[in-house]
């Protein structure tokens, strides 16, 4: 195997993602399907673990996998720049509205979850690396 090609498990582990998540990206279309070697192995080349790094910086930044899959059908197809662009300012737009609604409930004092009210140190907590959650009043049915 040519040194530019790597194993399904050496991709993932280059993008960082699970050697599933490669397998269920190739199942969605948001990946080419890989070339296989005559013992049937896939090898993805640099350009797949590249489009395996935007797919998870995507998703971290809050896209969805069909707002990954229009952005990738553009980039694909030299679709506009403008855009592109254009998508990625609506999402930054709508990240800092949710940004600032989150911060405004946690400034009021308490957020809702559900039918539970979680307090505000309860929230900091959470900021400080500390996932328990104190409910200050239980979920009501």
């Amino acid at each position: 195997m040519p040194k530019t090609l790597m194993t399904i498990g050496a991709a993932a582990k280059s993008a960082g993602v699970a050697v599933d998540t490669v397998r269920y990206y190739e199942r969605e279309g948001l990946l080419a399907s890989a070339t296989r070697t005559a013992s049937g192995y896939r090898v993805f080349a640099a350009a797949d673990v590249e489009r395996l790094r935007f797919i998870r910086k995507a998703k971290t930044l809050g896209f969805t996998l069909a707002d990954i899959a229009e952005l990738l059908r553009l980039q694909d197809g030299g679709g506009p720049r403008t855009e592109v662009r254009q998508r990625a300012r609506s999402r930054i737009e709508d990240l800092s509205r949710k940004i600032a609604a989150l911060t405004a409930t946690v400034t009021s004092g308490s957020v809702t979850q559900g039918a539970a009210t979680v307090d505000a140190a309860s929230v900091a907590m959470i900021g400080q690396g500390k996932p328990w959650l104190v409910c200050s009043q239980a979920p009501t049915r």
